[in-house]
């Protein structure tokens, strides 16, 4: 890592982050810490039995890896990590350990050597994306205090001295895998303490923000689609069979308990966000009645039909619902107070 320390990262108005500050975000909210222990948990596990992950495990992950940052072919791949200089092998060797700590079928490990933790930390941090998370966490933080006090957010407004600054100032300079020993101790500290500066105004102006006039407004404006549905569903493994079902509860009275020879999964209580429902049954989940059938439709490969049992609309009472809506205004806010000032300066 600490021959990527210096580079820059991230600029948001007049100022400019690198890398380091991504890593002191990342141990100040807790990001870097989880992160080391994963990679050591991979690299032990690895070295235990690496045999278990198959050809064929990397080649999916692999191409999982490719889709979910739309490297459409091997070619853009190879883009992507030219770009960031990250070997092939080390990102096979990225893919290989995090499948390893997914299936966790070797449970006693020796820890590994931590100058092989340290060798393998970049690929990890660029390839694992934590790296592009605590940029994101970073930005936020700015996008915050730029909401609570625009014009005022410079490297100068550093307060001085908490006890949570110094603990991380201590695991910085100490961790060698983080390469942020060789900043020193005053610039390390003088980081921490504008970077921690930067979270609280960001907390302070959420909260400020994000009223309950604006909670209840975004309640209604969403009703429609936050509207939870409740019922029994049934899953089938051919679509006449569920529309067969269909048919006998609604004209003869049959109920799900009178499918089980027939349905591959027993009846179970399902609670769906209406916005989140399969777009063919939105209206029918909205228009039928207690009691009522809808379906079939096709998930987990299978046929599905629910009964419904009732609907509610979003209210204050619901919490999920309304954490829901403070997320949603909360990432709006942020996205407003970003717009045209954040600027990604290097590939993670």
């Amino acid at each position: 890592m600490e021959s990527i320390v210096a580079v820059p990262a991230l600029r948001f108005g007049e100022v400019v982050h690198d890398i380091g500050d991504l890593v002191l975000v990342g141990m100040l909210t807790g990001m870097w810490q989880s992160f080391e222990r994963d990679v050591a948990h991979g690299m032990a596990l690895d070295a235990a039995d690496g045999s278990l992950i198959s050809r064929g495990d990397i080649e999916s992950a692999l191409t999982a890896f490719r889709y979910e940052r739309s490297l459409i072919s091997a070619a853009d791949l190879r883009d992507w990590l030219a770009k960031r200089r990250v070997p092939v092998t080390d990102l096979v060797a990225v893919i290989r350990r995090r499948l390893l700590r997914e299936r966790g079928e070797v449970a006693v490990y020796h820890a590994p050597p931590a100058e092989q933790v340290i060798a393998a930390m970049r690929a990890e941090a660029i390839c694992g994306g934590v790296l592009k998370q605590c940029l994101g966490v970073l930005r936020d933080w700015h996008a915050g205090a730029a909401a609570l006090c625009p014009d005022q957010v410079r490297r100068e407004d550093d307060p001085h001295g908490s006890a949570r600054i110094e603990g991380v100032a201590s695991l910085a300079l100490t961790n060698a895998a983080s390469g942020l020993s060789s900043l020193g101790r005053e610039a390390v500290r003088r980081r921490i303490s504008f970077l921690d500066s930067l979270r609280s105004k960001h907390d302070a102006a959420c909260s400020l923000a994000l009223l309950d006039t604006d909670i209840v407004e975004r309640l209604h404006e969403r009703r429609l689609e936050w509207t939870s549905v409740r019922g029994l569903e049934l899953g089938f493994a051919r679509e006449g069979a569920a529309r067969e079902a269909c048919i006998q509860v609604a004209l003869e009275g049959k109920t799900f308990a009178d499918f089980g020879a027939v349905a591959l999964e027993p009846p179970v209580k399902r609670v769906m966000v209406l916005g989140a429902a399969p777009r063919d049954i939105q209206a029918e989940l909205l228009a039928a009645a207690p009691g009522g059938v809808v379906g079939p439709w096709q998930n987990g490969g299978l046929w599905r039909v629910l009964q419904l049992d009732d609907r509610s609309s979003p209210t204050l009472a619901d919490e999920t619902v309304v954490e829901r809506a403070r997320a949603e205004l909360r990432r709006e806010l942020l996205d407003r107070h970003a717009a045209g000032k954040a600027t990604e300066m290097t590939a993670l």
